[in-house]
Parts: C-alpha cells; sequence; structure tokens
C-alpha cells in the first residue's frame, strides 16, 4: 500500500467520525477507535462516555451533549469503555484470549498518551 493509499483511508475515517470538530485528545481517541472499531462503534463508545442511548449514529443529541464534554476527560472515559468491552468480549467468547494482551496494550498506551496532553 502506498502512503497516498493509507493517508486517503486514514482521512476517511478521520473526517467520518467528525474527529476534526473534537478537542485534540478526544479528537485522537475518536480517531483511534474509528479505525479499530469502525466509524459506527466509535460513535457507540462515544455515546457511551456521554452517558447517552447507543445509537451509533452522530444525531442532534449526541452533538448537544459533546458542546459540553469535549475533553480529555471524555476522551479517558471512552478509553475506559473499550476496555471493558475487550474484558466483555473474552468473557463472552474465551477463543478472543489470543488478542487481549495486545488489545489492552493498545488501550493502556493510548490511555498513558492522552492522559499526558494538557486539558
Amino acid at each position: 500500500m502506498s502512503e497516498a493509499e493509507l493517508l486517503e483511508i486514514y482521512k476517511y475515517y478521520w473526517d467520518s467520525s467528525l474527529s476534526g470538530t473534537m478537542q485534540p485528545a478526544l479528537a485522537i481517541v475518536m480517531f483511534d477507535t474509528a479505525v479499530n472499531f469502525g466509524i459506527n462503534n466509535s460513535i457507540t463508545f462515544l455515546q457511551q462516555a456521554l452517558g447517552l442511548p447507543q445509537t451509533g449514529v452522530f444525531d442532534a443529541r449526541t452533538r448537544e451533549a459533546l458542546k459540553a464534554a469535549n475533553n480529555k476527560n471524555t476522551a479517558l472515559q471512552m478509553i475506559n469503555e473499550r476496555i471493558i468491552y475487550r474484558y466483555k468480549r473474552v468473557q463472552e467468547d474465551p477463543s478472543q484470549m489470543a488478542f487481549f494482551r495486545g488489545w489492552l496494550s493498545r488501550d493502556y498506551s493510548l490511555w498513558g498518551y492522552v492522559n499526558k496532553m494538557k486539558n
């Protein structure tokens, strides 16, 4: 894959997840979640972090809630939701344990990076 193709793919995830409209810490987490879980699932994780019903659609209610919570705390909560999801997934399907350590490594690495960012 060429660098141009890679950038085109990442631009799709960035734009489709509306990461560019978010504060830097949240933008990074939203983008990473979109790449790893898909656009709709990244919106679902955001909605969970915002305490909203999980529809997977970036609707007016989600946009409104995001206005008040476009911050590092929401980013960290999204990572927390990802970690909870990983545990549930392995609990429901033990064959996924082969990926568990790698998933958590990615999540905790992202947590550490975001946690060091300024508000």
